[in-house]
């Protein structure tokens, strides 16, 4: 009977071009694609034997019986992985394959068990024909050949329940291409059984490789056009299966701290041949620790944060220092060359971070953080610097609020016209039961990310307010109470009404606090904090500009809302060695005093930087030459032995 074999010619170009696809596009790193690749490769050698076995060959030379018989032998043995190599890709793909075979001896015993029967039934039909039998040279079916669709079909029921029982980890569109080979496998098998001659089988396998290609693998979801990277999706989905299956690796985050300069300076194009040269160095770097069974991807996250997931054995030392060597060096860009400027960050997973919802947390964190450049190897870190990454922080402010953590210390402020203390700022400090103090650079930026700023912006509004009405700020010399507010607290709409509703239940004055925010903030929200402020002058609150000299330092722009105080930050004291520092100091009090407002120095340290400011018309001086920030009942008696010596 001749056999129509053309269906595995079309089958044999199409797996080529799909793997030719896959080396040259790089879709074959990590687990899943590899299984996928190898699954692509069985079905060729399948393919290739199934042609052989049957293909008109006598024209090329008058190949006897014994190679088709061979070539049936071969596609048998080659046939029979297929389906397996099937189900471990899709539990690759879903990231639940090792969880589903980990110590489950009787699970993978009804794996294996049907692969080997199969191999052996093929392994001995020289002996016994039950597969299959060669009359005159010529292909015909065992009397048992059934058992071997017995076992396909059993592979594929249970691939499909396998499927079913795993159904969240896969999305839509590749639970419905995962689920097309069936009804196209069953119909070609189906064809083929009943009208043998015609050899379909492979090619319907075929095109379910190319919907598998298409819906399953997805390089338009998981690779980054501007870098040739994986993406940051592509992360998200390998991190979440490394957690699921249970299983160790590492993260590797590469934080370029110059990458905006990059794009303001050279523009896209030049940043895009930048980004891709700096992947090909790290994939250099990379493929000395493969050849040692280290499995690796690269992904480009953001503009100037990359991620690598690694799995295997390293030195995490050398690992880090080899990854800063190769970037070090300068990129070309023409006639000028481009260095990087980098942080780094290792991290051992689900050591180091237990879950994979802190693990997005954390990279997100540390992208829009300012942190060193250098390598910083996360497990040697002690759990001060822990907090330093802001790592799980709000624990700690919960914690915070639940044992009564969050304390208000209070610094005094010297006028040097009234050569007393007449005011003080409230300074918010978490002080945790386990690890001690933690800095409100820490924890204010996690707690408006989280929304609990506007708890803690309550906490110390009560707080103060409890402290003018249980003291008399009269007798004590203060005129006064600073308190910093966050930009958060500003954008509510109903902040200056609750701000009232307080001043009446405590039965405080207008005039014993005014409201700090920081020059940074109003850069980029002039908008809400010119409505906040303006409603605040109206109830004969004062406002207060804090850490001047940060930001853009529009004096102008600034000075155009009804601001009282204007506080210089601490980093102009410390550079008062500097000359241009002084000229700057010097004309900007000038302007601050010749438009009615006042100054205020922070961060005052030594008896020459105050002497320095005093000299020069500086209004108030708030440091540690004078004092500290304190607990309450050790700033009233430091206020009450002060004043009172006055």
């Amino acid at each position: 009977m001749a056999r129509v074999y053309q269906f595995d010619i079309c089958a044999f170009l199409v797996l080529c071009i799909i793997i030719f696809s896959l080396i040259v596009r790089k879709l074959i790193k990590g687990r899943a694609n590899k299984m996928f690749l190898v699954l692509v490769v069985v079905t060729l050698g399948c393919t290739i034997a199934d042609m052989v076995s049957v293909a008109p060959m006598s024209s090329m030379g008058g190949v006897g019986p014994e190679v088709r018989i061979a070539a049936s032998y071969v596609y048998y043995i080659v046939h029979a992985s297929i389906l397996p190599v099937y189900s471990i890709f899709i539990g690759l793909v879903s990231g639940t394959w090792y969880v589903y075979m980990r110590d489950n001896l009787k699970v993978k015993l009804m794996f294996s068990m049907p692969y080997a029967l199969n191999i052996l039934l093929v392994l001995i039909n020289p002996f016994n024909h039950w597969i299959m039998r060669f009359p005159g040279g010529n292909y015909r079916r065992g009397p048992h050949v059934w058992i071997i669709y017995c076992i396909a079909f059993f592979y594929m029921l249970n691939t499909f329940v396998y499927l079913v029982r795993h159904k969240e980890t896969i999305d839509r569109s590749r639970m419905i291409a995962f689920t097309s080979i069936y009804p196209i496998t069953l119909v070609s098998t189906v064809v083929q059984f009943f009208f043998p001659e015609y050899l379909i089988e492979m090619f319907a396998l075929t095109t379910s490789l190319l919907i598998l290609l298409f819906f399953v693998i997805k390089p338009e979801e998981s690779f980054d056009a501007t870098s040739g990277a994986r993406n940051i999706t592509a992360f998200k989905n390998d991190t979440k299966k490394l957690y699921f299956e249970g299983n160790a690796g590492s993260v590797l985050l590469v934080k370029v701290k110059n990458d905006n300069s990059l794009v303001t300076l050279y523009g896209l194009n030049a940043h895009q041949t930048v980004v891709r040269k700096a992947v090909a160095r790290m994939e250099r770097v990379f493929a000395e620790y493969t050849m040692k069974s280290y499995i690796y991807n690269i992904y480009y996250l953001s503009y100037g944060m990359f991620a690598i997931l690694m799995t295997g054995k390293y030195d995490p030392d050398k690992l880090c220092d080899d990854i800063e060597k190769a970037l070090a060096k300068p990129i070309r860009l023409g006639d000028i060359g481009f260095c990087f400027e980098n942080s780094l960050c290792l991290l051992d997973v689900p050591k180091d971070i237990p879950t994979h919802e802190e693990l997005m947390s954390f990279v997100d964190t540390y992208d829009k953080s300012e942190v060193e450049s250098g390598s910083i190897i996360y497990s040697n870190l002690g759990e001060q610097d822990k907090i330093r990454f802001k790592f799980d922080i709000d624990k700690y402010i919960e914690r915070g609020f639940a044992n009564d953590n969050f304390k208000v210390y209070f610094q005094p402020i010297y006028s040097i016209k009234q050569k007393r203390f007449i005011s003080a700022e409230a300074l918010l400090r978490l002080i945790d039961d386990e690890i001690g103090f933690i800095s409100p650079a820490l924890f204010i930026p996690a707690a408006e990310k989280s929304g609990a700023i506007y708890q803690i912006g309550d906490f110390v509004i009560d707080s103060v307010f409890r402290f003018i009405r249980d003291h008399d700020l009269e007798k004590l010399g203060l005129e006064y109470i600073e308190i910093n507010i966050s930009t958060m607290q500003c954008m509510k709409e109903d902040f200056v009404d609750n701000v009232k509703k307080k001043m009446r239940e405590y039965g405080i004055s207008n005039k014993s606090f005014n409201f700090e925010i920081t020059e940074t903030a109003s850069d980029f929200l002039q908008d809400v904090l010119s409505r906040t402020v303006t409603k605040l002058h109206k109830a004969g609150i004062e406002f207060a500009i804090d850490d001047y000299g940060t930001g853009y330092s529009n004096l102008h722009r600034i000075l155009q809302e009804p601001i009282k105080i204007i506080k210089l930050d601490k980093s102009l004291a410390d550079d008062l060695a500097n000359v241009r520092t002084k000229a700057v100091l010097m004309s900007t009090m000038q302007m601050i005093n010749a438009i009615g407002a006042e100054s205020v120095i922070e961060g005052v340290e030594t008896k020459e930087t105050a002497d320095w400011f005093i000299a020069n018309r500086c209004d108030y001086i708030q440091g540690y030459y004078y004092a500290r920030p304190m607990p309450e009942d050790d700033f009233v008696d430091f206020i009450q032995a002060n004043n009172a010596a006055v």
